[in-house]
């Protein structure tokens, strides 16, 4: 195969050193380079925080950057450095590149550039986990059905985004090589690896484009527009690196290739339509970009900006897309960025509908989590608004509330079965802390560990999610003060709450001592932390304190113990499961050795718990993997 070089009168041979940027993002094409030897990185950099994102990672010869110069505004869509400890490079001046465009030229242009799409396609492919197997598709299994007359395909054609620019007599031309084909749901149009040979142009109906690797499937993107074009890999000879199936009933136009190639005899023709292909690669390669972006932790709102960003003269200056960069930058504008984007996607114009569908694509952990946050929202709002006087109600429909947070997240709840079938149990357990995500509005954070022993444990198994002990709020904190007074629990002093002089502690004890031991003794279970604060996952459980187990020591009766272990509570819901188990209940008397003081006893039981969060940790982690594998 000829050499790209030898495509051009001129070229100079140029060597860099590692980290040398070749070129940045939006920046203008001042040449256009060819690897010759060496290794380069296309990545992104976010100049607000400063961080950068690896995209595409290569050794392909003649991987061309600056191709850029082909496309209107002439400007980089990624940055481009030396990844090698050296890397050499032809250089070509724009002016004797754009002397020697030819149609050869140009295919050769976009081979390349479809070979770092693929690239692209299986670095992100590689982030995925395996998933559900599509059912078996026959192969274009079509019909071609009555013809359309000819001025109705030129007027679909006229309205492509790709088509559009063309002359009038090159759209008859196209018009007349097409055939229409139907097809039915779940069908194959073309697979991945094969030749298309020809063009698709959608007439309705939608198609589903997505690449296999293993059991992976990497969803790329769904056609559902009028006009749009797909299997255009024959344009360049390459087999497509893509699947086509139709999610619907479908109709298209297929224009073969061999019709296509009649036109591209003449130069202008073939010039104009390359030059559309590598728009419509570049196009691909951003979008691929923006859609690896987003498969990584926290960068999806980098993602939705790239995007944005990138097509920002592609869309109207007042377009409600443009200002959704800025509402996913706080969490209380979440929720209007979501109601914009499924608006633009059902009533928006042809662009705004096909780039506000890919933002909710890459967007679909943020959704969940807007969607768990407002659940968070309802469990505040029934209990603040709820009748003080009657606390019993409240703590019941805080607990019926809290079931709908718990349905937003992925979680493993084991050994329910070492309830005891009666109450008058002490339940304790390792306090997590919340992740700072979910915080409200007016700083009140709702406690998941506990709610969940109310809500998923103790209100299914007893009807009645039981008495917590809760700290005294500090005096900022009016969201925590307004939800706990309407729930009457037990309020105690810790660490996190506002300095008391002692008296006023001693009293507090006192009165939890009190209170706590009614409770119990009327058949109510207690829910209380023996750490008295929260800690994250890796380091819990923290020391205990005496205060659960003195109570059960003065009691009369003996109350059962009821441990609870807790894991990635503290995480965020779209980045792991979370994971509970109950273990077997006991009595301090079944426990304790012979001699041995409460306070050691305590000392030498937490060591025991810890070994039981480990076991969670280990569990959950090879639970994790399983789900994902």
């Amino acid at each position: 195969m000829r050499s790209i070089a030898n495509y051009f009168s001129k070229h100079t041979e140029i060597s860099f050193s590692k980290d040398a940027i070749i070129c940045k993002t939006h920046s203008r094409v001042e040449s256009v380079f060819i690897l010759i030897e060496g290794e380069i990185e296309f990545y992104h950099y976010d100049e607000l925080s400063h961080s950068e994102t690896s995209l595409i990672v290569t050794s392909e010869t003649e991987t061309i950057i600056g191709w850029e110069v082909l496309v209107p505004t002439q400007r980089s869509i990624s940055y481009v450095r030396v990844f090698s400890p050296k890397a050499r490079f032809h250089r070509i001046d724009l002016s004797d590149f754009e002397n020697s465009i030819s149609i050869e030229l140009l295919k050769v242009i976009s081979r390349k550039m479809y070979r770092l799409l693929e690239i692209s396609f299986y670095r992100q492919a590689s982030l995925l986990g395996k998933t559900v197997k599509q059912r078996a598709v026959k192969l274009d299994n079509y019909f071609i059905s009555q013809e359309s007359t000819i001025a109705e395909r030129i007027q679909l054609l006229g309205s492509s985004p790709f088509f559009g620019e063309f002359r009038e007599t090159d759209i008859h031309m196209l018009a007349k090589a097409m055939k229409r084909r139907e097809y039915d749901p779940n069908e194959l149009i073309y697979d991945q690896d094969q030749n298309s040979k020809g063009i698709f142009v959608l007439i309705q109906g939608e198609v589903s484009i997505r690449r296999q690797e293993g059991e992976s499937y990497l969803n790329l993107r769904s056609i559902s527009t009028p006009g749009y074009i797909f299997g255009w890999s024959s344009a360049f000879d390459a087999t497509d690196i893509c699947r086509a199936s139709t999610e619907y009933k479908t109709s298209v136009y297929f224009i073969p290739f061999t019709s296509v190639s009649k036109l591209l005899r003449e130069e202008s023709f073939g010039i104009s339509f390359y030059k559309m292909i590598v728009w419509l690669l570049g196009n691909q390669l951003q979008m691929s970009h923006s859609r690896y972006i987003s498969l990584l932790d926290n960068h999806n709102q980098i993602a939705i900006k790239q995007l944005i960003d990138v097509n920002a003269s592609r869309i109207p200056l007042d377009s409600p897309l443009q200002v959704i960069p800025y509402l996913l930058e706080q969490t209380p504008t979440h929720h209007i960025a979501f109601e914009s984007l499924h608006e633009l996607q059902k009533n928006g114009l042809r662009q705004e509908k096909h780039l506000a569908s890919i933002c909710l694509d890459i967007l679909v952990k943020e959704e969940r989590e807007l969607a768990f946050m407002n659940s968070i929202s309802d469990v505040y709002n029934a209990v603040t608004k709820g009748d003080a006087n009657d606390p019993n109600r409240n703590r019941k429909i805080c607990a019926e509330k809290t079931r709908e947070v718990f349905s937003h997240t992925s979680l493993h709840l084991e050994g329910e079965e070492n309830l005891p079938d009666t109450c008058n149990n002490i339940i304790i357990y390792n306090h997590l802390i919340n992740h700072p995500r979910y915080t409200l509005n007016n700083h009140f954070q709702l406690t998941l560990d506990s709610h969940f022993i109310s809500s998923m444990i103790l209100d299914p198994k007893y009807g009645d999610p039981g008495m917590r002990t809760v700290r005294y709020g500090k005096s900022n904190e009016y969201g925590h003060q307004e939800y706990y007074k309407n729930l009457g629990y037990l309020e105690v002093y810790t660490s996190d709450s506002d300095l008391q002089d002692k008296e006023a502690r001693e009293l507090a004890k006192a009165r939890f001592y009190r209170e706590a031991e009614q409770y119990l003794n009327n058949g109510i279970n207690m829910i209380i932390s023996p750490e008295g604060t929260s800690f994250r996952s890796e380091e819990s459980p923290g020391p205990f304190k005496m205060g659960p187990f003195n109570l059960a020591n003065q009691m009369e009766f003996e109350p059962n113990f009821i441990p609870i272990v807790f894991y990635n509570f503290d995480k965020r819901i779209t980045e792991n499961h979370f994971f509970c188990r109950v273990l077997e209940p006991f009595k301090i008397s079944e426990k304790i050795a012979s001699g041995q003081s409460l306070e050691a006893f305590v000392k030498s039981y937490q060591m025991e718990f810890e070994a039981q969060v480990r076991k969670a940790q280990f569990d959950s982690e090879k639970l994790f993997q399983k789900l994902n594998a």
